[in-house]
């Protein structure tokens, strides 16, 4: 083949890997959008999948069959930097919405580390999945990770990575999330 063919198909190419990912940009990015301005990806509210989780004192809870609140499903540990500045800010905000349930779920190995982590106390809202892989069936990949699951246990929307929630527009989408999914 001449030098001039090849680089011709070299050209198409790389002509169509860049259209495959600008296609794949405008999927991903077509599922996000601002709630509040409050940047979120939308999901497409398929039942949320099976979380057991306990809380510090035993009592269990079923994520996905324990309904009938708008719940914020946040998965951190200990160990990861960005949760460790996020989960108390998040923490006090969840607090002030009325009807809004954020369960902190920590993938730590055990509760001796979230213990040290809470000295004055685990808030009743920090939690541990019985299952060790139990985020990775709701598609968390990097930490911190959240999601909202609406009173009929939908998953409908995806918060990733840290925030600041101290922000006012932080503060202000979770105040709508009880008022769109009563």
């Amino acid at each position: 083949m001449k030098p001039a063919g090849r680089t011709a198909i070299i050209a198409a190419v790389v002509v169509a890997l860049q259209a495959a990912a600008v296609v794949a940009y405008l999927q991903v990015e077509r599922g996000r959008r601002v709630s509040a301005g409050f940047a979120v990806t939308t999901l497409p509210g398929l039942p949320a999948p099976a979380l057991m989780v306990e809380r510090v004192d035993g009592v269990e809870l079923d994520v996905a069959r324990d309904r009938g609140r708008v719940r914020v499903v946040h998965f951190w540990a200990t160990w990861c930097v960005p949760c460790r500045k996020e989960l108390p800010e998040l923490l006090a905000r969840a607090a002030e919405v009325d009807g809004l349930e954020l369960l902190a779920v920590s993938v730590d190995d055990d509760w001796a580390v979230v213990r040290e982590f809470f000295p004055a106390g685990v808030p009743r809202q920090v939690v541990r999945a019985r299952d060790r892989e139990a985020h990775r069936r709701y598609g968390t990949q990097a930490l911190p990770d959240s999601y909202v699951v609406t009173p009929d246990g939908r998953l409908v929307e995806r918060i990733l990575g840290a925030r600041d929630w101290s922000r006012p527009e932080a503060r202000r989408y979770l105040r709508t999330l009880t008022e769109r999914w009563r």
